[in-house]
């Protein structure tokens, strides 16, 4: 069933007894008020009394935003990483013998790769947010530090329809600052173990 598109101040989808929220003609806005606002009449609405109702159901977006697209786009680091990884451990390897200049090709072109899957993830979620009736970002977003770039927009786009997505930006945040944290960990045990073969050596 196709809803007219007009702006106007409705009862509120998701708290209607108490609430009015604005409608855009396209979809809903954070914007609300009370029902005892006298500003707001039903002469105000512009449509017939049931049709807010025919929104509610038909127009409303969602208010969670959780897909398998995003959760797994929270773990970008470690896809992207296991990608490289893999690429270093079994290919580079057997095309050390060919030579060098292949070798930098390749491992460079490994970065691109662990790339594209992450594209893929973000086409899909938005694919997944479109079906609910938000707007998706364009996966160009993707190129501001991927997927840095694109978790911003769409936290953007998805507070502006009234939806929820904490949830997968947070996930995000604490997977790739167990990633950092594990790299840096890391890197200052292989410096301390670097410093104490020099230490032993130079006073061996």
């Amino acid at each position: 069933m196709s809803v007219a598109t007009i702006a106007g101040w409705y009862p509120d989808p998701t708290n209607s007894a108490v609430a009015w929220r604005w409608w855009t003609g396209a979809a809903w806005t954070q914007d609300t008020t009370t029902r005892t606002d006298r500003r707001i009449k039903p002469a105000d609405w512009g449509w017939d009394t049931d049709l807010p109702a025919r929104i509610a159901s038909t127009a409303a977006p969602a208010s969670k935003t959780g897909n398998p697209w995003i959760w797994l786009l929270t773990f970008s680091a470690y896809i992207a990483g296991g990608i490289v990884a893999g690429v270093q451990v079994f290919v580079l390897p057997a095309l050390g013998a060919v030579g060098s200049d292949l070798t930098l090709l390749v491992g460079a072109g490994s970065l691109l790769a662990a790339v594209i899957p992450l594209w893929i993830l973000a086409e899909l979620d938005g694919r997944s947010l479109r079906k609910r009736g938000f707007e998706a970002p364009s996966v160009l977003w993707m190129l501001l530090l991927p997927p840095v770039g694109y978790f911003i927009r769409r936290r953007v786009l998805v507070a502006r329809a009234g939806g929820r997505a904490f949830g997968p930006e947070l996930v995000f945040l604490i997977a790739t600052a167990v990633l950092i944290a594990g790299a840096m960990l890391k890197f200052a045990t292989l410096f301390t173990a670097l410093q104490l073969l020099l230490l032993n050596g130079f006073l061996g």
